[in-house]
């Protein structure tokens, strides 16, 4: 049986993908990195024995597709973001050498905002949890975007929003 979900893997070379055009800003060879998911072994678990092995992708089967492990999960609740900072870049571009700082820095902090929202707590709720932290982490990418000269994108959504 397979361990990780190929909708997963699909998932994390878009992430790849989406990576390498934000930082380079344009497509050539160098986005092939976002077939690397699919490439690496698929690791199985043997239903009689618990015995693990590796093999490639081997086919379509529903439980293939929608089976997610932990990891598998911190990749899904990383979607939103992703998705934020796309638009960021799309609609906000004006952001000089500040984006080649605050990209990575937004993915490490939204990184352990993720992973902290996974951790089991005694009184909440893991999916209210889970929720904050994607909430937050969404907050946390539109703040810590940079513009080279315009007001910061929160100013900026707030006058587009509610005008002047």
């Amino acid at each position: 049986m397979q361990t990780s979900s190929i909708l997963t893997r699909l998932l994390l070379s878009v992430y790849f993908f989406l990576t390498f055009l934000f930082f380079t800003g344009g497509v050539s060879y160098g986005a092939l990195v976002s077939l690397i998911p699919f490439a690496v072994p698929y690791d199985n678990k043997c239903l009689d024995c618990g015995h693990m092995f590796y093999k490639h992708f081997s086919g379509l089967e529903k439980a293939a597709l929608f089976r997610f492990s932990v990891v598998d999960q911190c990749v899904w609740a990383f979607a939103p973001c992703m998705l934020v900072i796309t638009g960021l870049i799309h609609f906000f571009p004006y952001t000089g050498l500040g984006r080649i700082a605050a990209l990575p820095a937004i993915y490490l902090v939204n990184s352990v905002v993720i992973a902290a929202g996974f951790k089991k707590r005694k009184f909440i709720n893991r999916g209210v949890s889970l929720t904050t932290a994607i909430l937050l982490t969404l907050l946390i990418s539109i703040l810590l975007y940079p513009q080279e000269f315009n007001p910061p994108v929160v100013e900026q959504i707030w006058d587009l929003t509610f005008g002047k």
